[in-house]
């Protein structure tokens, strides 16, 4: 590119072409083999007077980028009963998601493959940059470049979550004549939502400015109720 160009290369580049001593694949580095697990089981019976069914479910995701996964587990479970004219039914849900992903907004497959391989994912040499104690690799003054350290950014900007949800609804029904019924039915829907982000003392780009050490939690509950009657 230098070459091509007629420009002499900065003076960490020139240095690393005539002794290599950094190589770094940083889409290694940053990609990694996906992997989704999904397991479900159910079971299920009845007879005349009622009937059941218990099912649950687990799913598992490790996405292709590092920092990055998924969880969620479930449980439903679904009974009725009836006995002479009167009918009692319920129906339960509840689930549970989790994951963790890099704060910042940085898209890993712009930043991986422009970054440059004469800088190293983390070194010694780095830590003498201004707030980074961890020395994690970025371009300087002597080997120019913008590009982001996606394996900093996942190491110092860490978000997690947390969502549980319960919905459900149980209900009674009383068959007065054979054309005529009256059923009374309740139902609910409650989540708890939970979200933090840590961000260590650190930066993941060349001449970015540092944001201070900070850890941000929320937490959130909906909720949903419903009481009906029909005749």
């Amino acid at each position: 590119k230098y070459q091509n160009s007629g420009i002499n290369p900065p003076a960490g580049i020139a240095a690393q072409i005539a002794n290599e001593t950094i190589n770094t694949d940083w889409q290694d580095a940053v990609y990694r083999t996906g992997s989704d697990q999904d397991y479900n089981l159910s079971v299920s019976g009845g007879s005349k007077t009622g009937s059941y069914f218990l099912g649950g479910s687990y799913y598992k995701n490790e996405g292709v980028l590092i920092g990055n996964g998924f969880q969620r587990a479930g449980l439903r479970i679904n009974t009725k009963a009836t006995k002479g004219r009167l009918t009692i039914a319920e129906n339960l849900m509840i689930t549970n998601s989790a994951g963790y992903f890099p704060g910042g907004g940085l898209n890993a497959f712009y930043e991986a493959p422009t970054m440059l391989p004469t800088v190293a994912v983390q070194a010694d040499q780095y830590k003498s940059i201004p707030s980074n104690p961890d020395g994690w690799g970025m371009g300087t003054t002597d080997m120019p470049t913008y590009a982001s350290n996606y394996v900093a950014n996942a190491a110092i900007d860490r978000s997690t979550f947390n969502y549980a949800k319960i919905v459900g609804n149980a209900y009674a029904e009383v068959r007065i004549t054979d054309w005529l019924s009256y059923k009374f039915n309740m139902g609910a829907e409650v989540s708890f939502d939970f979200h933090r982000a840590v961000e260590d003392t650190g930066i993941w780009r060349y001449a970015r400015q540092p944001t201070p050490t900070r850890i941000t939690e929320d937490r959130e509950l909906f909720t949903n109720f419903l009481l009906e009657h029909t005749l």
